[in-house]
C-alpha cells in the first residue's frame, strides 16, 4: 500500500531537512528523506501489512512524533512511536479514540520542586545555579503522550533533547508533574553566554517555548575577593 507521510513546517521550527526513519527503512534517514512544496515536506513509500513505527528526523537531530497519527505504541525500550498499521486486505487502520492532555501549569527555575506558586526565573548564573529547570503540570491525561523539550543556545544550535512519555497512573486523578532540565555542573559540555530558547512539544506537536539568559556574573567571596 502507498503511504504518504507529511509534515507541516512552521516558524517557531524552521527546516532544513526531515526525514521518516522506521523500522520499514532500517531507521536510515538517508532512505526516507522528504521533499518540500510550499510548506509541507512530504515523502511516499509502499508498505506491506503490519504494523509500522515511525518518527520524523528533523535537521539531522531533533527526533519527534508525528503529530497527525492516531496510532502510537512503545518499543522495548519504552520509546513511544507513531504507527502507521496496515490490515490483510491492504486498508490503513484508524483509531477512532481521541485522547487528551492540557497543560495547566508551566514554570522554569533552577531547582526541582512540588510548589506550584514558583517564581519563574528568566536570568541563570553560571556560578550560582545548577540547574535550570522546567516544570509541567498535566491535567485531564487520557492514553498515552511523548512529551518533549528541546534546548537551543544562543546562536540556534540544539543543545539537547529530553523526552519522557506522559500517562495517568490507573488509580490517580491528582495532577501529573513532570521535570525536565538542564545540568550546569557538567564540565564537559560547553555552555554559551546569551539568551537560551527551549521549546516543548506533545506527540511531536508544538505546544509553547521559552527564553531565559545564561550569565557569568562575578561572585564575591566574604574576604571580598573576586572568584
Amino acid at each position: 500500500m502507498e503511504v504518504n507521510f507529511q509534515y507541516e513546517e512552521h516558524n517557531y521550527l524552521p527546516i532544513e531537512t526531515i526525514s521518516v526513519i522506521g523500522k520499514f527503512n532500517e531507521y536510515d534517514h538517508n532512505k526516507g528523506v522528504m521533499v518540500k512544496d510550499n510548506n509541507k515536506w512530504t515523502f511516499k513509500c509502499d508498505l506491506q501489512t503490519g504494523e509500522h513505527p515511525y518518527k520524523f528526523l528533523i535537521n539531522g537531530e531533533l527526533k519527534l512524533n508525528d503529530p497527525t497519527a492516531n496510532i502510537y505504541f512503545p518499543d522495548d525500550n519504552e520509546e513511544l512511536w507513531s504507527i502507521v498499521k496496515i490490515n490483510e486486505n491492504d486498508q490503513r487502520m484508524y483509531n477512532n479514540t481521541q485522547y487528551t492532555t492540557h497543560v495547566e501549569n508551566y514554570n522554569i527555575g533552577s531547582a526541582v520542586s512540588e510548589q506550584e506558586n514558583i517564581v519563574n526565573k528568566k536570568v541563570f548564573n553560571m556560578a550560582l545555579d545548577k540547574k535550570i529547570v522546567t516544570r509541567f503540570q498535566f491535567t485531564n491525561v487520557t492514553g498515552l503522550h511523548t512529551v518533549t523539550t528541546a534546548w537551543y543556545t544562543p546562536v540556534g544550535e540544539l543543545f539537547q533533547v529530553t523526552e519522557n512519555n506522559l500517562f495517568m497512573p490507573p488509580s490517580g486523578k491528582e495532577p501529573i508533574i513532570l521535570w525536565f532540565w538542564m545540568d550546569l555542573t557538567d564540565d564537559t559540555r560547553k555552555y554559551t553566554f546569551g539568551t537560551w530558547t527551549m521549546k516543548f512539544f506533545i506527540d511531536g506537536e508544538f505546544i509553547l517555548e521559552d527564553e531565559f539568559k545564561l550569565s557569568r556574573n562575578s561572585v564575591y567571596s566574604p574576604q571580598g575577593e573576586i572568584r
